[in-house]
């Protein structure tokens, strides 16, 4: 629908208009897909008259009265109508933390990166000191280069690094609690991914990598705590514990997302999807009821994942359910 210098939206009343806008405003927000711009917009649309502000704060109320009715509701498939509360649960839980967003808490994107991505998006990136840093999509990491250290801090996401030589400086990548650690070598980081369970994930391709973890002072002195890889090994650890023992990397899986693809293994069905809405915008969720089908395995293409979703859904005998542009449920 068209709007006019007023806000309105050519075809309904005013106040019909308001709290379709207000409702958009809400599920953009919830969404945690808006950027700078976007945010300017929806403070500016809220200063422009105080009845937009009573209508965002109904709208919001109004959602989160139906979310609470269904808390709890939600054990096995659920049926048609219950679908429908579900998704707006799920929308009224986001919807809370939308607020503080907006009202002044920080801003997606917005936590002292150097270098990220969006999702659905990859770069590469060359650092001073000649590394060559590749990033997979919704990748954050900051850097902070002394005269006696190289440090990467990945805040999220998974990057392959192509380390520069350096013996006078070692190469440092934080991520999860831990640390990885070399001085001319390639390895990939990833971090926090359902699909590991949330642990770190450390892959090397070329040379030999320390692994340690917990990443506290003199923890990589303890016994256990520290591990050594050699290109085509991989370890995964949790925050606070030891890297698990080295085994052999599967490249083909774990650099899949360098050659364009998407590789799940053998995962639950929310999982799946969870690794696959990383590279598109907003956030596509899985209802309760649906989650605990059977496994997922496959090859996807990254330019093809709203079709990759739409296959999963109909093999599963589910619906996709498209809300708004940032929002998509299966169910």
């Amino acid at each position: 629908m068209a709007t006019d210098s007023n806000g309105d939206i050519d075809g309904l009343p005013p106040e019909d208009a308001r709290t379709s806008q207000a409702r958009d405003w809400v599920v953009r927000l919830s969404s945690g897909e808006i950027d700078e711009t976007g945010m300017g917009a929806f403070k500016a649309w809220l200063a422009a008259d105080p009845a937009n502000r009573d209508a965002f704060d109904r709208e919001r109320r109004f959602w989160h009265r139906l979310g609470a009715l269904d808390a709890g509701r939600r054990h096995g498939r659920p049926a048609n109508g219950n679908r429908r509360r579900g998704a707006i649960a799920t929308l009224a839980l986001a919807a809370c933390l939308a607020v503080y967003i907006a009202l002044g808490g920080p801003l997606p994107g917005i936590g002292g990166a150097d270098f990220e991505t969006a999702q659905g998006h990859q770069e590469r990136v060359t650092l001073r000191d000649g590394t060559v840093v590749h990033l997979n999509t919704d990748t954050a990491f900051r850097v902070d280069f002394t005269e006696g250290e190289r440090r990467i801090d990945l805040l999220h996401g998974e990057a392959l690094f192509e380390v520069s030589p350096d013996k006078t400086r070692p190469f440092r990548v934080a991520a999860g609690g831990g640390v990885a650690e070399a001085v001319g070598t390639a390895f990939a980081v990833r971090t926090g991914m359902p699909a590991d369970g949330g642990q770190t994930r450390v892959t090397v391709t070329e040379g030999i990598v320390r692994v340690s973890s917990p990443a506290a002072h003199g923890a990589s002195d303890r016994p256990g705590s520290s591990l050594r890889l050699i290109r085509g090994q991989e370890t995964v650890f949790a925050r606070g514990k030891p890297p698990q023992g080295a085994v052999a990397a599967d490249d083909a899986s774990a650099l899949a997302w360098r050659r364009g693809l998407i590789r799940i293994d053998s995962l639950p069905l929310d999982t799946a999807v969870a690794e696959l809405d990383r590279y598109l915008p907003g956030r596509v969720i899985v209802l309760s009821g649906a989650a605990g089908l059977e496994k997922v395995s496959g090859v996807f293409d990254m330019d093809k994942v709203p079709a990759a979703l739409r296959g999963l859904a109909a093999t599963h005998g589910l619906t996709v359910t498209r809300v708004t542009g940032y929002l998509t449920i299966l169910h």
